[in-house]
């Protein structure tokens, strides 16, 4: 299966001649109501439910959780760790376009699988996931159903009490909540990697709208890279193409010996307007 990421001209040489994804803390992203979303759900069926046990122990897991969230969970240590790196299932999509920056844009096509097995090599002790998001409401909600019937009450609670979340049910539970997005961000298609990485060591800072946002780097051989495709643009196409075919070529006179495979560069078929 391959995935595209969509990006402008300064992160495509980067990636390209530095072999770097980076992987953002989710709390910096960009809608920072996502992870709302899981919250809302759990309250929803806990004020369904019928049977009264069950019903005072999902009262109690939402209570929490909430308290965790209204109080600032950037501050909790049950947050840590959670980076975030997102892909679409296609790869030519005007909303999308649209969505990076200045400039003309660019995909970059990757083989999923490559990818997941990259950062796992990359980081051993760390949760790695690679999943697509879900929009539909009632998907959201019947997501959340199932992981509650799976995960049975045993699972949620530590031996502190019925208000202490567990932190293996946590983990689980936060690889959900971060692949609920909201309805009217369908069009993104987003696949997200998911990194729970336990080791502060690796992680850096940039400078972004959210003032310092940390993230981890991820070491991404060009041998998982498909193509290279371009995006809508004014002039000729045939120019951005041979940019493209220079970069690669550069990169490969920078670092003999990590491009094993063969990367094409295509064009958009959306037209400029």
């Amino acid at each position: 299966m391959h995935i595209y990421h969509y990006t402008d001209a300064n992160a495509l040489i980067s990636m390209v001649e530095y072999k770097k994804f980076w992987l953002s803390d989710f709390r910096f992203m960009n809608d920072f109501k996502e992870f709302h979303a899981a919250i809302e759900i759990l309250g929803k069926i806990f004020h369904e439910e019928k049977d009264k046990k069950r019903k005072a122990f999902l009262e109690a897991i939402h209570k929490r959780i909430g308290a965790i969230y209204r109080d600032g969970y950037a501050s909790y240590s049950l947050f840590d760790g959670y980076m975030i790196a997102s892909f679409c299932k296609s790869n030519d999509i005007l909303d999308m376009w649209r969505g990076y920056g200045q400039g003309l844009k660019y995909n970059i096509q990757i083989n999923s699988t490559l990818l997941k097995t990259a950062a796992k090599d990359l980081f051993p002790d760390s949760r790695v996931e690679l999943s697509e998001c879900i929009y539909d409401e009632n998907e959201k909600e019947q997501a959340v159903r199932d992981f509650l019937t799976k995960y049975n009450d045993v699972d949620f609670i530590n031996h502190r009490g019925v208000d202490i979340v567990s932190p293996v049910w946590f983990e689980e539970f936060m690889l959900l909540a971060l692949r609920l997005k909201n309805q009217g961000f369908s069009a993104e298609q987003e696949i997200r990697l998911i990194v729970k990485s336990k080791d502060n060591s690796i992680r850096k800072h940039r400078a972004s709208a959210f003032g310092l946002t940390p993230y981890i780097e991820l070491t991404l051989p060009m041998s998982c890279v498909s193509s290279i495709r371009v995006g809508p643009a004014l002039h000729e196409m045939h120019v951005a193409c041979a940019s493209i075919m220079s970069l690669i070529g550069r990169s490969r006179e920078i670092q003999q010996g990590i491009i094993t495979g063969d990367c094409s560069v295509e064009i958009s078929n959306i037209s400029f307007r």
